[in-house]
C-alpha cells in the first residue's frame, strides 16, 4: 500500500487529490498539510471539504506527517514546492510535484535534490515560463476539470515509490520513454 501525503488540502486541487487518493486502490492518505496558520491545522482531512471522516489531521508542516509515507503528492506554489522537495529529500520520500514554471536554477536545484530522493514533475499543470537573457516562452495548458491532473498525480504517485532516485516526468511514468 502506498502511503501518500497531500499538500494545500484546503484547495480546489488539494480536495481533488484527496478524494481520488480515498477513491483509488492500493494508495491511501496518511497525511495532510496546509500553510502555516491555516485555519484547518488539527481538524480532520476530509471533514474540511465535508468528504466525510477521513481519520488524517491537517498538518502546517510537512515535517510533521512526513516519517510514515512514501510520496508527497505536491501542488503548492514554487517555494513551497522546493522546500517540500527538499524535506522529501531528507526522508528519502518520493514527490509528485504538480508545480511549474521553475527557472533555470531552480531545476538545477531539483535535479540535486532529486539525487537523494524520487520526484515526478506532472507536466502541463500551470503556466511553464523559461526565460534567459530577456527573451521567453511561455507554454500554457488548460483544462477545466481538475480531475485529469488528480490522476495523473495519484497515478504517478504509484509509479514513482518503486524507482531510483532521479527526476521523472509522466512520460516515463506511461512507459513512453
Amino acid at each position: 500500500m502506498v502511503k501518500a501525503i497531500v499538500t494545500a488540502v484546503s484547495s480546489k486541487m488539494g480536495a481533488r487529490l484527496m478524494q481520488f487518493v480515498n477513491e483509488t486502490d492500493g494508495i491511501e492518505l496518511v497525511g495532510a498539510v496546509d500553510a502555516a496558520g491555516s485555519r484547518y491545522v488539527g481538524h480532520d482531512a476530509g471533514e474540511i471539504h465535508h468528504m466525510g471522516f477521513f481519520g488524517v489531521a491537517v498538518s502546517e508542516s510537512l515535517r510533521d506527517c512526513i516519517r510514515n509515507s512514501c510520496v508527497v503528492i505536491d501542488f503548492t506554489d514554487k517555494e513551497s514546492s522546493l522546500a517540500h522537495l527538499k524535506i522529501a529529500a531528507e526522508f528519502k520520500t518520493s514527490v509528485v510535484m504538480g508545480t511549474m514554471g521553475f527557472m533555470l536554477d531552480e531545476m538545477e536545484r531539483i535535479r540535486e535534490l532529486t539525487k537523494k530522493t524520487r520526484c515526478v514533475l506532472v507536466p502541463n499543470v500551470s503556466p511553464a515560463l523559461f526565460s534567459e537573457m530577456g527573451a521567453g516562452v511561455e507554454l500554457i495548458y488548460r483544462s477545466f476539470i481538475r480531475d485529469t491532473f488528480a490522476r495523473e498525480a495519484i497515478a504517478a504517485a504509484k509509479w514513482i515509490v518503486k524507482r531510483k532516485n532521479g527526476l521523472y516526468d509522466m512520460q516515463d511514468v506511461l512507459g513512453l520513454k
